[in-house]
C-alpha cells in the first residue's frame, strides 16, 4: 500500500489540488506520510500475534509510553509551538511506531518463553500430563476406548 501511494503520489495529489505552492510542500512530506503507514500496517500485521501470546498488556504499556508520552509532547512541541507545522507533526509520527516494532519483536522473539508456552498449550489441549508425560493423548484414548469395551 505504501509503495503504491508513492508510485501514484503525483496524481493522488492532482485529485485535490493544482496549486503549485501546495503540491511542493505535500511532496516533501509525502515520503513521511508513506513510511508512517507502512510502520504502522506493520504493527498491525504483528498485534494479532502478540494478542495470541497473551502479551496485550506489554503492548499496551509500549504504546502508551511511545504514543502518550513521548509523540504527543513532541507533536505539540515541534509542530504547533515551534510553527513546524505538518512537515513538523509527519517528522513525529512515524518514529515512535518503528520504535514500538522493535519492542515487540524483540519480547516475542527474545524475551518471551516459548518452550513454558509450548508447555502450556500441551497440556491444555491434552497431549501432555502435568509430569510432561507426552503419550497422555494416546493413553486417554485407550482408557475411553477400553471402557466403552467393558460398558458394551
Amino acid at each position: 500500500f505504501s509503495v503504491g501511494i508513492w508510485i501514484l503520489r503525483k496524481p493522488i495529489f492532482r485529485i485535490f489540488t493544482h496549486d503549485p505552492v501546495v503540491l511542493e510542500g505535500v511532496d516533501r512530506l509525502w515520503w513521511k506520510v508513506c513510511v508512517y503507514l507502512f510502520v504502522v500496517s506493520f504493527f498491525w500485521c504483528i498485534a494479532p500475534a502478540v494478542s495470541a501470546l497473551g502479551m496485550q498488556w506489554t503492548v499496551g504499556i509500549i504504546n502508551t509510553v511511545a504514543l502518550w508520552v513521548f509523540t504527543t509532547p513532541a507533536v505539540a512541541v515541534f509542530a504547533v509551538w515551534q510553527g513546524g507545522g505538518l512537515e513538523a507533526a509527519w517528522s513525529c509520527l512515524w518514529p515512535p511506531y518503528v520504535v514500538m516494532n522493535i519492542l515487540v519483536l524483540y519480547k516475542v522473539v527474545v524475551v518471551f518463553d516459548w518452550e513454558t508456552f509450548s508447555k502450556e498449550v500441551q497440556r491444555r489441549e491434552g497431549l501432555v500430563d502435568n509430569d510432561n508425560d507426552e503419550n497422555e493423548g494416546e493413553e486417554e484414548e485407550e482408557e475411553q476406548q477400553q471402557q466403552q469395551e467393558e460398558e458394551a
